[in-house]
């Protein structure tokens, strides 16, 4: 996965998304965060998530991407 985007948006995004999720998930895998670069016909897009079965959150970003892929942190 390789993508450009300002680092300040990013971590917005990022951020918002793990305010969104409790500080101890029920289980303990889904305490990341999703970060997903994909190409489409209508643009590439950078998709942030987060889910613990309680609550889910998303955030969209145009972002140029070098190669789509996907990897939580």
């Amino acid at each position: 996965m390789k993508f450009r985007v300002e680092r300040d948006v990013l971590a917005d995004a990022a951020a918002w998304v793990a305010r969104s999720l409790p500080a101890r998930p029920p289980v303990p895998v889904l305490g990341g965060v999703l970060i997903e670069a994909t190409a489409g016909a209508d643009g590439d897009r950078l998709t942030v998530s987060g889910f613990d079965y309680e609550t889910s959150a998303r955030g969209e970003l145009d972002a140029p991407l070098g190669a789509p892929g996907r990897g939580v942190v």
